[in-house]
């Protein structure tokens, strides 16, 4: 393998960069378990808010709640979700659905 890459590692896992954490992991989970309906477009900031109103297993309150930017960067490495609208206007949120229905 060639010693600039750095989409694998060199025991041929995938690297970090394209694997979702699991406190990601935790969040896309909390937005499934969120009851919104994500067959109808959303924005990430409400994605946010509903992952806010999931409390965690042990029936604390979630503290680790991210940002909408930071969502965006999740929901782009799950890859769960499409984005559907795009608008190039600032100040214009994009819209994200979720495409794999089996893991709904």
């Amino acid at each position: 393998m060639p010693s600039n890459t750095i989409a694998c590692e060199s025991n041929g896992f995938q690297s970090r960069i394209s694997r979702l954490t699991s406190i990601e992991q935790q969040n896309i989970d909390a937005l499934l378990k969120s009851g919104m309906d994500l067959s109808i477009p959303f924005t990430a900031r409400q994605a946010c808010e509903a992952i806010k109103t999931v409390p965690l297993n042990s029936g604390k309150v979630r503290t680790t709640v991210p940002n909408n930017i930071k969502f965006v960067y999740i929901m782009k490495k799950s890859r769960l979700f499409e984005m559907v609208s795009v608008d190039y206007s600032p100040n214009v949120a994009k819209k994200w659905v979720l495409f794999r229905e089996e893991l709904k």
